[in-house]
């Protein structure tokens, strides 16, 4: 899925559901990427899961305890229907990172 930048995140672009969320987050500082993720498709669900980077785990706790998140979370409830159970955060930190031609 490609989302939108931080450059098409305006007024006009974002009003609702997860197009606002995807805006309201990448115009947090300290959030550097999403993905949402599909996964395998059963005969009563698929399952998704979300991915974000932050610039370090202090920015994202700062983030969960702002305006901008509550209002990006403000309408959840809404989406009740399309869940099995509640979401569940399971949060990692990198260790290691590869890239074409080096590793760091």
């Amino acid at each position: 899925m490609n989302g939108p930048s931080r450059d098409a995140c305006d007024k006009s672009k974002c009003r609702a559901g997860r197009a606002f969320y995807l805006c309201t987050l990448l115009k947090s500082n300290g959030c550097k990427l999403f993905h949402l993720l599909k996964g395998p498709e059963a005969e009563d669900h698929t399952l998704y899961a979300s991915h974000t980077m932050w610039e370090n785990r202090a920015v994202f706790e700062a983030w969960t305890k702002s305006e901008t998140f509550r209002a990006a979370h403000s309408r959840a409830g809404d989406n009740k229907p399309l869940y099995l159970d509640h979401p569940q955060f399971e949060g990692f930190e990198v260790r290691q990172t590869v890239r074409r031609g080096k590793a760091a």
